[in-house]
Protein backbone atom coordinates (compact mmCIF):
# COMPACT_ATOMS: atom_id res chain seq x y z
CA UNK A 1 0.00 0.00 0.00
CA UNK A 2 2.79 2.40 0.89
CA UNK A 3 4.50 1.63 -2.43
CA UNK A 4 1.31 2.57 -4.30
CA UNK A 5 0.94 5.75 -2.26
CA UNK A 6 4.58 6.58 -2.95
CA UNK A 7 4.09 5.95 -6.66
CA UNK A 8 1.04 8.22 -6.72
CA UNK A 9 3.00 10.91 -4.92
CA UNK A 10 5.90 10.51 -7.34
CA UNK A 11 3.48 10.64 -10.26
CA UNK A 12 1.87 13.88 -9.13
CA UNK A 13 5.26 15.38 -8.36
CA UNK A 14 6.51 14.39 -11.79
CA UNK A 15 3.45 15.93 -13.40
CA UNK A 16 4.07 19.18 -11.58
CA UNK A 17 7.73 19.26 -12.52
CA UNK A 18 7.01 18.37 -16.14
CA UNK A 19 4.49 21.19 -16.48
CA UNK A 20 7.01 23.67 -15.11
CA UNK A 21 9.72 22.38 -17.43
CA UNK A 22 7.46 22.60 -20.44
CA UNK A 23 6.46 26.17 -19.61
CA UNK A 24 10.13 27.12 -19.19
CA UNK A 25 11.02 25.54 -22.53
CA UNK A 26 8.20 27.45 -24.20
CA UNK A 27 9.40 30.75 -22.76
CA UNK A 28 12.99 30.08 -23.83
CA UNK A 29 11.95 29.13 -27.37
CA UNK A 30 9.91 32.30 -27.71
CA UNK A 31 12.96 34.34 -26.81
CA UNK A 32 15.19 32.78 -29.44
CA UNK A 33 15.86 34.80 -32.53
CA UNK A 34 14.21 33.14 -35.54
CA UNK A 35 17.03 34.06 -37.91
CA UNK A 36 19.79 32.37 -35.93
CA UNK A 37 17.92 29.16 -35.21
CA UNK A 38 18.49 26.22 -37.54
CA UNK A 39 15.41 25.01 -39.36
CA UNK A 40 14.15 21.77 -37.87
CA UNK A 41 11.16 19.63 -38.61
CA UNK A 42 8.22 19.52 -36.23
CA UNK A 43 8.86 15.81 -35.64
CA UNK A 44 12.48 16.37 -34.60
CA UNK A 45 11.49 19.22 -32.28
CA UNK A 46 8.81 17.06 -30.69
CA UNK A 47 11.22 14.17 -30.18
CA UNK A 48 13.89 16.42 -28.66
CA UNK A 49 11.29 17.95 -26.34
CA UNK A 50 9.99 14.52 -25.32
CA UNK A 51 13.47 13.19 -24.52
CA UNK A 52 14.42 16.36 -22.65
CA UNK A 53 11.21 16.34 -20.66
CA UNK A 54 11.55 12.64 -19.83
CA UNK A 55 15.13 13.25 -18.71
CA UNK A 56 14.05 16.01 -16.36
CA UNK A 57 11.26 13.88 -14.98
CA UNK A 58 13.70 10.98 -14.56
CA UNK A 59 16.04 13.13 -12.48
CA UNK A 60 13.16 14.44 -10.37
CA UNK A 61 11.75 10.96 -9.73
CA UNK A 62 15.19 9.59 -8.89
CA UNK A 63 15.85 12.42 -6.42
CA UNK A 64 12.42 12.02 -4.85
CA UNK A 65 12.80 8.25 -4.52
CA UNK A 66 16.19 8.73 -2.90
CA UNK A 67 14.80 11.34 -0.51
CA UNK A 68 11.83 9.15 0.45
CA UNK A 69 13.98 6.01 0.45
CA UNK A 70 11.60 4.16 -1.85
CA UNK A 71 12.71 1.01 -3.59
CA UNK A 72 11.33 -0.21 -6.89
CA UNK A 73 12.34 -3.06 -9.19
CA UNK A 74 15.46 -2.15 -11.15
CA UNK A 75 14.16 -3.31 -14.54
CA UNK A 76 10.83 -4.13 -16.15
CA UNK A 77 10.08 -5.85 -19.43
CA UNK A 78 7.72 -4.10 -21.85
CA UNK A 79 6.94 -5.87 -25.12
CA UNK A 80 10.12 -7.93 -24.70
CA UNK A 81 12.32 -4.87 -24.16
CA UNK A 82 13.91 -4.47 -20.74
CA UNK A 83 14.27 -0.99 -19.37
CA UNK A 84 14.65 0.74 -16.04
CA UNK A 85 11.49 1.15 -14.03
CA UNK A 86 12.11 4.82 -13.34
CA UNK A 87 13.00 5.46 -16.98
CA UNK A 88 9.74 3.85 -18.09
CA UNK A 89 7.75 5.87 -15.57
CA UNK A 90 9.46 9.09 -16.68
CA UNK A 91 8.80 8.32 -20.34
CA UNK A 92 5.13 7.52 -19.69
CA UNK A 93 4.65 10.72 -17.69
CA UNK A 94 6.32 12.73 -20.46
CA UNK A 95 4.05 11.10 -23.05
CA UNK A 96 0.77 11.73 -21.20
CA UNK A 97 1.77 15.18 -19.87
CA UNK A 98 0.48 17.20 -22.86
CA UNK A 99 -3.04 15.92 -22.23
CA UNK A 100 -3.05 17.63 -18.82
CA UNK A 101 -1.80 21.03 -20.00
CA UNK A 102 -4.37 23.80 -20.06
CA UNK A 103 -4.33 25.91 -23.18
CA UNK A 104 -4.82 29.62 -22.65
Amino acid sequence: MSFLLGLVFVGFSALSVSKRVRNRIKVLEERKDEETRAQTSPASRALVELVGLAGGIFIAITALMSFLQLSVPEKVSVFGVQMGTVALLALLVAIIQPYFVRHR
